[in-house]
């Protein structure tokens, strides 16, 4: 059983898996409050499932880009699980799981299409990156990036063929086609505990080990290279 966990923005979103089947998704809004509420989203999740903590086997958690507080609360949470129960961690990109949900709400994705998934950062910033879809798997075609407005339309405008995520509503703002109108745009999409868990899956590996994962930190914004603002 996957236990996965997601806390790169303001949602909170936990989910168990087996396999890749999704047992159980709780996603609550949280304010900031992740640190508060996301044991006790797990335990309920437990409950819903009709399981205990210990037949977890395997841990997923989304290390970012995203909210440094959310991070920092998901992460210190897996890890304490990991090593209470010694099983490993599989860390996983916050982008290419909301990459995956956009490819999943699509529903119609062509080989060799380009996902851009946008999660907000600060100062009406957004974080992204660029996904194509091979095999059934993500391959990234550019790596992370932040910036505002103009430099992120004139990524998405030559660079990708769907978009979509919290950056995405930030940026469009319910107006898409009077930026661009050549692509996807998929609205009101969030982040799920159900991609990071699936993402999990498809890897394919063991994960890190309990007494390894201490290793393991977050992506906070200051590891990206930002544009710089207009004067």
């Amino acid at each position: 059983m996957i236990l996965a966990i997601e806390t790169a923005t303001p949602v909170c979103s936990v989910a168990i898996l087996d396999g890749d089947n999704v047992i159980v998704e709780l996603t609550q809004e949280s304010y900031q409050r992740h640190n508060e509420i996301l044991a006790v989203m797990v335990n309920q999740a437990l409950s819903d499932a009709n399981l205990r903590i210990g037949d977890i086997d395997r841990i997923a958690v989304s290390i970012g880009p995203g909210s440094f507080t959310g991070l920092r609360v998901g992460l210190s949470y897996a890890k304490g699980v990991s090593l209470a129960l010694d099983v490993p961690i599989i860390p996983i990109s916050s982008l290419d799981a909301l990459a995956h949900s956009i490819a999943v709400r699509s529903g119609n994705i062509k080989e060799g299409e380009t996902i851009c998934p946008l999660i907000t950062a600060r100062r009406n910033e957004a974080f992204g990156k660029i996904v194509r879809i091979e095999g059934g798997r993500l391959i990234e075609v550019r790596p992370v990036f932040c910036g505002e407005r103009d430099y992120l339309l004139s990524v998405i405008g030559t660079e990708c063929d769907i978009v979509g995520g919290g950056g995405a509503d930030l940026l469009f703002n319910g107006q898409k086609d009077k930026f661009v109108t050549e692509i996807n745009y998929v609205s009101g999409l969030g982040s799920s505990a159900a991609s990071v868990g699936k993402l999990a899956n498809m890897t394919g590996n063991n994960g890190i080990t309990a007494k390894a994962s201490r290793d393991i930190e977050p992506m906070y914004m200051k590891e990206f290279t930002v544009t710089p603002r207009k004067s």
